[in-house]
């Protein structure tokens, strides 16, 4: 590809802070059978939580040159000061919704661009649902227009908006959380990105069991959250298959809602986004590059 740019930034509520609850995001590209091959993934530790408006912090350049080594792993950290309290138990972070902008072209990515760095919300809104208690992302009508939906039956247009988690449900084939003695299911989801083999049977439960040490991820716990996405392919494995189209995301855009979930079902809602220009309550923003090659 001809590589790209994602700002990462994470925002709370004025009567909380995010800093209160996480201790920050870890970025990771790349996949690892090994303790050797997991220190040598690019990594972003623990990106940063600072003030609104602040300057954009390019901190490095992230590139790949396969599907294994394009692998995303979000890792959400919660702050052990808060969780390891007794009256913190049923705390949980949760990724409400998660979605992915994949653009090819220039011309379309500045479109791209200027939508999200639109004020009040960087191109998506958070549509919230008292009675249920809970909210969503939805494009706003400018960016909608840019980016067809992944819902149609292949799209041709230069921007590909897709939920790779909806409702808090990874969409099959596109995401994958985590889980720590789930080394089956991390299997398959591997096998369904790269090909049905035992490599890759074996690389989706070596990684997510290094993972799950890594993070001290817990079955039990919400406080520790890892999820994995594919930004190198648009489309998911199995709505190409036998088909004349194959799409390589250039650039790829990551936006996801999350929310801190209080014991007592309390929540204090947060973004999670790699679309510049938030509104007021954004913190920090941390600019990922992903080079030549994804």
């Amino acid at each position: 590809s001809q590589g790209g740019v994602g700002t990462w930034c994470f925002g709370a509520g004025a009567s909380s802070r995010a800093e209160d609850f996480v201790d920050g995001v870890d970025l990771l590209v790349g996949s690892a059978g090994s303790h050797q091959d997991l220190a040598r993934l690019q990594t972003i530790v623990r990106v940063p939580l600072g003030t609104a408006g602040g300057p954009l912090n390019v901190t490095q350049g992230l590139g790949a040159r396969s599907v294994e080594s394009g692998l995303l792993t979000v890792v959400l950290r919660g702050n052990d000061a808060y969780f390891g309290r007794a009256e913190a138990a049923g705390a949980a972070l949760e990724i409400e919704d998660l979605a992915s902008l994949h653009v090819t072209g220039d011309a379309a990515y500045a479109q791209v661009a200027a939508a999200l760095a639109v004020d009040g919300g960087g191109g998506f809104r958070i549509m919230t649902d008292q009675a249920g208690d809970r909210a969503s992302l939805e494009p706003s009508a400018v960016l909608a227009a840019l980016c067809a939906s992944s819902a149609a039956p292949l799209p041709s247009a230069g921007c590909l908006l897709r939920y790779d988690i909806r409702s808090r449900a990874a969409a099959p084939g596109l995401a994958y959380e985590v889980v720590p003695g789930q080394a089956a299911a991390a299997a398959a989801f591997m096998q369904g990105l790269v090909g049905g083999s035992d490599y890759a049977a074996a690389l989706g439960a070596n990684f997510s069991a290094l993972l799950a040490a890594k993070y001290q991820l817990s079955s039990s716990s919400r406080a520790r959250r890892a999820f994995w996405i594919s930004p190198a392919v648009a489309y998911a494995p199995a709505d190409v298959a036998g088909r004349a189209r194959f799409a390589l995301s250039q650039r790829v855009v990551i936006v996801a809602l999350v929310h801190f979930v209080a014991p007592g079902g309390a929540r204090r809602r947060a973004l999670l986004s790699s679309a510049a220009g938030l509104s007021a309550g954004a913190a920090a923003v941390t600019t990922v590059e992903f080079g030549a090659g994804l």
